[in-house]
């Protein structure tokens, strides 16, 4: 009896080791890496970034320091038609005569009357008798007799247009012939509008640690222009924290441009700059701010999160490939604290409630020389 417990437990022995080694072969090649703790674990994790990617990088050693770099979001300014159609009846029959009236009242809202730069009313008669008459908010806009089957298209004038409208269609009596009858057939009938976008102010933010001011030694905007309408020009003024630092004439050509900024222009915390243009489609891409130092720091990120971004993301995450053996910092994300003790060459941490809207700002002081071969910010 003893034979066969021993049996027993030497046949579940077996069967749990070869659970365990099959459970590490269908494990995730980068999971199982992190599991056995495996020094060079970011040939199986070095995976791209995400789609909710804020800001990626990959710093290397984690040391001090002289200079800092406030990647920006691209910044478009623009001028642009944008055409909307609308359908107001497929088909509708007007008439008069001795024995009756059909006229046809239809309504329409127009949501942004300030950008509409031109509508008009389009429909097909398909048969017809008489005069055609139409209305715009009590004002004759249309008063003729159409003759067989003719495509229409009647500009509607903007200063009659108010939010909420009304057309009202209708046909002429038979006047003498009072035994007839006038009638019109309209068959497609919509409204076709242009609205004028303009986008020609863009603003960027960044924030600046007092440490960085501190040691600010000088300070630059860099930026390249990107343009698709030859022969383009425009003038362009660029305000930092509502304070004008440039004013220049540009055309429509690719170019690096590098605007100085002066310390005392900067502030501890948000900072604010404006791209103003007076016509034109241009972009600028890259955006950035060098920020030299005359004193060694500690490495740092600004990176920013917009309305869109923040609003639609349920979770944001902070994580870290690295490489070394004991890895000790103190982690600053905008005024909260992270302390970073781990052996692991893979850290990753919900930050959901550090981040905020627009710009934040990531300091890591390592306690030890360790390398940090990619930090991400990503959401879901």
């Amino acid at each position: 009896m003893l034979k066969n417990k021993k049996g027993s437990i030497a046949s579940l022995a077996i069967f749990i080791a070869v659970f365990i080694v099959v459970y590490l072969l269908l494990m995730p090649a980068c999971d199982r890496c992190m599991l056995l703790k495996n020094e060079n674990c970011q040939d199986y994790c070095n995976e791209p970034q995400k789609l909710g990617t804020v800001l990626y990088d990959k710093p290397g050693d984690i040391e001090v320091k002289n200079s800092f770099t406030h990647e920006l979001e691209p910044v478009s300014m623009y001028m642009k038609i944008n055409p909307e159609n609308e359908v107001l009846a497929d088909s509708l029959v007007v008439s008069r005569s001795l024995f009756g009236t059909v006229d046809q009242d239809i309504s329409f809202e127009i949501d942004d009357l300030d950008n509409l730069r031109s509508i008009n009313l389009a429909f097909k008669s398909v048969s017809s008798k008489g005069k055609l008459f139409i209305e715009l908010n009590g004002h004759n806009i249309f008063a003729e007799e159409i003759e067989g089957v003719e495509y229409k298209q009647i500009q509607l004038p903007i200063t009659y247009l108010e939010p909420v409208n009304k057309l009202k269609i209708y046909t002429s009596s038979s006047g003498l012939a009072f035994w007839g009858k006038n009638e019109y057939e309209l068959k497609s009938l919509e409204l076709k509008k242009e609205f004028e976008i303009v986008q020609f102010t863009q603003s960027r933010v960044f924030s600046v640690s007092n440490k960085e001011l501190n040691y600010l030694q000088s300070s630059s905007l860099q930026y390249s222009i990107v343009c698709s309408e030859a022969e383009r020009q425009t003038i362009l003024k660029i305000f930092l924290n509502d304070q004008q630092i440039n004013s220049e004439f540009i055309m429509c050509e690719s170019v690096d441009r590098n605007v100085a900024i002066q310390p005392s222009e900067l502030v501890v915390g948000e900072n604010k700059i404006d791209f103003v243009i007076d016509n034109g489609n241009f972009i600028f891409s890259p955006v950035r701010i060098i920020n030299n130092l005359n004193q060694d720091t500690y490495p740092s990120y600004s990176f920013d999160i917009g309305d869109g971004e923040f609003e639609s993301a349920e979770r944001y995450y902070l994580s870290f490939k690295m490489a070394g053996d004991n890895k000790k910092a103190k982690i600053m994300l905008n005024d909260h604290e992270i302390q970073l003790d781990t052996s692991d060459n893979f850290y990753e941490r919900d930050i959901t409630t550090y981040v905020k809207k627009t710009n934040n700002f990531l300091e890591i002081i390592p306690d030890n020389l360790f390398k940090i071969n990619e930090l991400k910010i990503w959401y879901e």
